[in-house]
């Protein structure tokens, strides 16, 4: 007891190890058979983001539905578990919210176009979380 305030404080060990994405991100971890199952996938997310969209026929909100969905397919198809484990491994609800809440604006976008961009960002967002933002260990 020096009388410092905090000199009463008992040492604490870390209990939980602090886990650290892989070297290279979930990135490093994508296999062949991921891209196979975000393409088994795209069809699908296209089709319901184009009719929820309901968005007039023109070149820009067709693409934009193409680009959220292809955004969505690349983080459904993550989340395929790797080779060696049986597990799938999710590191946290943002990017599969991700998924929902970027259909969700475009069914916004016959009001206005802007949606149908938020909902790119948030899609590339879930993109990004997914692949760089990771705090999982992969053991």
């Amino acid at each position: 007891m020096s009388g410092e305030p905090f000199d009463d404080f008992q040492i604490v060990e870390n209990p939980l190890p602090i886990t650290i994405a892989p070297a290279g991100g979930w990135l490093s971890l994508w296999q062949p058979r991921h891209t196979v199952a975000a393409l088994a996938v795209l069809p699908g997310l296209f089709a319901i983001n184009f009719l929820i969209a309901d968005a007039p026929r023109t070149i820009l909100p067709v693409a934009l539905v193409a680009l959220v969905a292809t955004a969505q397919a690349v983080v459904a198809g993550s989340f395929l578990p790797q080779k060696e484990r049986t597990t799938i491994v999710t590191c946290g609800m943002i990017p599969p919210a991700t998924l929902i809440a970027s259909t969700v604006l475009l069914s916004e976008m016959p009001v206005d176009i802007t949606f149908g961009f938020l909902a790119l960002a948030l899609a590339a967002t879930g993109v990004a979380f997914r692949f760089f933002a990771t705090t999982c260990a992969v053991d």
